[in-house]
């Protein structure tokens, strides 16, 4: 009662003027307050539906003098509001989206899509993955997730039958199943979506209104078919409330966490890293492929859907005008399409596609497709308790309907309440980054990725050098420039990546990496004289004008044998490992002068014991400590916390690897 008559008092203080002048509807309004607000209240917000409550619970006393009670000021105020925002503006329905209540909204709305569709989720609901998140105003980020049902209409989560054929039990059926040694696929199915849902090209092809557009274009090698699926979600998205996969596309974030839509200053915790250059090379390109494919092809599909809408508006013209009703379908835009859209599309399919093996070519069994519900799971390095698959009805009979399941481990279903995880694949936090927006601490399938080391950054030409331009210091550079050149040309003529890919735990041996690993580690710690003997080496067998042979007779011999691939690979090793480092030093503006990078087949230049050792030293442990805190707080902004994660990551390995190579020989 005391909480009612505050509110009321409140109320009247803050406008008296305009409660005055609606004193009279008011009273007109307490006879049906009731029916109105509980039928506007089924597809209100919450926040409607507090009010509303609240009403209820308030004290129905009636001031005589005034003619209202408080509980009909409590309706009120909540119909106004419902009504004002069901008539605004589209740009204050927008802002809505903001509130925490309308996620769940949204959840529930692409699940009842999803269901009238003819897809199941009789066991799994859509929900938000962070709803405090999202109530702070990063809802634009945030997806959803799959979660267990809590309700009571799903039953007991370990009822769930599975499809397995071995329906054995026991101890000894246990073991083999704890073991994946028992026969059958004990799988327990949580949720299915029929393939036809599946977004492709191939379902572009048959869009009632596009397909023609679409099929044309592809036909004549214009757009590819991740291209077509993208620009599908951006005219989807355009048509807004006339698209019908509209409860799906709201369900979408509105940006994404990848590095991509990263600004400036979250992106400069990146630098040192690859992925920092990866990032820049990737917004450069996207420019480049919307300029040259995606807004030419935007523009042939923004015609054929104007032709379409002047159609209906003509074929509604013709009507009687009994029958004639002016269209409430919203106008496509013809603009351009914007870099925004296109970044948008971009990382919905690269973030979300799955490989089906539903193709009809047999050639190509496979195609790119985005599954509508099951894109929702979310990815668990260490623990994913599901998986999907593609399986038809009816027992598997050839004709029937092919659908991508949702499938646990019978017995190790997910409690109610607990999310659904998936595995995306065997990913490394720097492809988990750059494709998803997030990187695992504990993440398992994690690799160093490093690449040829460069003295000085004047083998490539580096102009900012401060080294003084002497006669002597032009001729090394020019060296230098060419040593750079032939160790890429020898990389082309032997097929070898410009990159080395290790695995996180540094192996006992160095013998235990790839050879082509070895092979490239060794150009890069060849020294110039080496370099240059087995680049000519090479390029005479290729071009015929000498045969591989013996000394005896005369022919020339590789200049690499066995013993001298392994030292060059290990001063290759040890030198790109010390450049990977300095890069990250200067990133974090530690004392790491460029002169202290390491060149080709210079090993270690900081000897231990050193003042320069001690303070790069400190400085490494320094920057490692800070990533580590950074990644375990909780409170860091989302973009701070995946870049120290990741770079925590680098650095770890690159610790683990300068340790271990000091004790290869």
């Amino acid at each position: 009662r005391a909480s009612a008559c505050a509110s009321a008092t409140t109320m009247r203080r803050v406008s008296a003027a305009a409660l005055a002048t609606a004193r009279r509807p008011l009273v007109a309004f307490s006879v049906s307050s009731t029916n109105h607000t509980r039928a506007l209240a089924t597809s209100a917000s919450p926040a409607f539906q507090w009010a509303l409550s609240r009403s209820r619970a308030a004290p129905t006393r009636v001031n005589a003098k005034r003619g209202t009670t408080y509980g009909v000021a409590f309706a009120a105020s909540a119909v106004v509001a419902a009504l004002v925002a069901a008539n605004a503006d589209p740009a204050l329905t927008d802002a809505t989206r903001a509130y925490a209540g309308v996620p769940f909204d949204r959840a529930r709305a692409v699940m009842e899509f999803l269901v009238h569709k003819g897809a199941s989720f009789s066991k799994i609901e859509v929900l938000p993955e962070d709803p405090g998140s999202t109530a702070s105003g990063d809802d634009g980020v945030r997806g959803f997730g799959l979660f267990m049902r809590r309700d009571a209409e799903t039953g007991d989560t370990h009822d769930l039958k599975a499809t397995s054929t071995n329906a054995s039990k026991g101890f000894f059926a246990g073991l083999l199943n704890s073991m994946g040694l028992a026969s059958g696929s004990p799988d327990a199915v949580v949720a299915s979506v029929p393939a036809r849902l599946a977004i492709s090209a191939a379902g572009a092809a048959t869009h009632p209104v596009l397909g023609a557009v679409f099929s044309k274009m592809l036909e004549n090698d214009e757009i590819d078919e991740r291209m077509t699926v993208m620009l599908l979600l951006i005219m989807e998205r355009r048509r807004g409330r006339d698209s019908p996969i509209h409860a799906y596309l709201e369900a979408l974030p509105n940006k994404f966490a990848t590095p991509l839509f990263w600004n400036d200053d979250a992106l400069r915790g990146l630098e040192g890293t690859n992925l920092h250059e990866a990032v820049l090379a990737q917004r450069k390109q996207l420019g480049d492929v919307l300029v040259a494919y995606i807004q030419p092809a935007g523009k042939k599909l923004v015609q054929a859907m104007s032709q379409e809408e002047r159609r209906v508006r003509k074929d509604e013209g013709s009507w009687p005008a009994l029958f004639r009703k002016k269209s409430k379908k919203q106008k496509v835009s013809s603009r351009k399409i914007t870099d925004d859209e296109f970044k948008w599309a971009y990382a919905v399919f690269w973030s979300r596609a799955l490989a089906l093996p539903i193709g009809e070519d047999p050639l190509s069994p496979t195609i790119e497709a985005i599954v509508p519900g099951v894109d929702f799971a979310n990815h668990s390095c260490l623990k994913p308790n599901a998986r999907w698959k593609v399986t038809r009805a009816n027992g598997g009979e050839e004709n029937s309907e092919q659908t991508v399941q949702l499938v646990c481990v019978a017995n190790n279903v997910p409690a109610p309440g607990e999310e659904l995880y998936i595995s995306y694949g065997d990913k490394p936090n720097e492809e988990l980054l750059f494709i998803h927006g997030f990187a695992d601490r504990e993440n398992k399938h994690d690799v160093l990725v490093l690449r040829a080391p460069v003295m000085n950054g004047e083998a490539a030409g580096d102009k900012k050098s401060e080294t003084p331009k002497t006669p002597e210091t032009k001729l090394a550079l020019e060296l230098l420039a060419e040593a750079f050149t032939a160790r890429l040309t020898l990389l082309k003529l032997l097929g070898l990546p410009p990159q080395v890919v290790l695995p996180a735990r540094p192996p006992k041996s160095l013998h235990l990496l790839p050879e082509e690993t070895k092979l490239t580690l060794a150009v890069w710690g060849a020294t110039p004289v080496v370099l240059d003997q087995w680049l000519r080496y090479e390029l005479d067998l290729r071009l015929g004008t000498m045969k591989g042979g013996s000394d005896g007779n005369g022919n020339k011999t590789s200049p690499m044998d066995d013993t001298s691939i392994h030292s060059a690979a290990l001063t290759g090793l040890r030198a790109a490992i010390e450049t990977q480092t300095a890069r990250l030093h200067l990133a974090a503006a530690a004392p790491s002068p460029q002169t202290e990078r390491p060149g080709f087949g210079e090993g270690d230049s900081r000897k231990a014991g050193t003042k320069r050792a001690i303070k790069s030293a400190v400085a490494a442990a320094k920057a490692r400590r800070v990533d580590e805190v950074v990644a375990a707080d909780p409170l860091a902004p989302s973009t701070a916390k995946q870049a120290a994660t990741y770079r925590a990551g680098v650095r770890r390995m690159l610790r683990a690897y300068e340790d271990t190579t000091r004790k290869w020989t």
